[in-house]
């Protein structure tokens, strides 16, 4: 590669990264081109030397973040921590105080979840996918004991996850956002546990 190209794919590496961050922290449709663009350092007239138009930009930048539970899982059980035990530390690190004030650098699902539901066929193919590997992840940590029904687990465990920290994020209230948490992160591993035993 070219020193010009080495460049330029170093500059769209940076755009790519800054904008998966500034996405999820504004929204799909509030974060302009030229946020992104000021963020690295660049004018807008740059922009479409690297993407051909909003909507790849907005997918690719998406697409690029990386699951933080696909790690988790490989370092667990190479760390020869059961399937249950792994499931623990996701929900708690789920529903962390430390990950609900990151959006810029958390679940996208979380973050623009909604936004997603609204923005283009190609935005929400990747986020289809995203999601489905997402669900692959969880439903083999309930599969050795919850067989057929790991998926439905999985399912229940994302929607209830996902759900207790929008409402964590929405509400004013710090002391009613901590208690969303802890409560859901409780209630959540009782019922992970109990639906591994009930399916042995």
């Amino acid at each position: 590669m070219g020193h010009s190209q080495a460049e330029k794919a170093e500059t769209h590496r940076r755009i790519v990264g800054s904008a998966s961050r500034l996405l999820r922290e504004r929204g799909l449709f509030s974060l302009g081109v030229a946020d992104v663009m000021k963020q690295v350092g660049l004018t807008v007239g740059g922009f479409y030397k690297h993407f051909a138009s909003r909507e790849a930009f907005v997918t690719e930048a998406l697409s690029s973040i990386e699951g933080e539970w696909d790690r988790r899982v490989a370092r667990g059980r190479d760390a020869g921590k059961r399937d249950a035990q792994i499931l623990v530390e996701i929900i708690d690190g789920y529903l962390s105080q430390q990950h609900r004030d990151a959006a810029g650098s958390g679940c996208m699902f979380a973050a623009v979840g909604g936004d997603i539901a609204r923005a283009d066929a190609g935005t929400r193919a990747m986020a289809t996918a995203k999601l489905s590997h997402s669900l692959d992840t969880l439903a083999s940590l309930f599969s050795k004991r919850a067989g057929p029904d790991a998926r439905g687990a999985a399912i229940m465990t994302f929607s209830a996850l996902l759900g207790a920290l929008t409402f964590a994020r929405l509400v004013d209230d710090k002391a009613l956002s901590r208690e969303i948490l802890a409560c859901a992160a409780k209630n959540l591993k009782a019922w992970s546990a109990g639906a591994s035993r009930g399916a042995a």
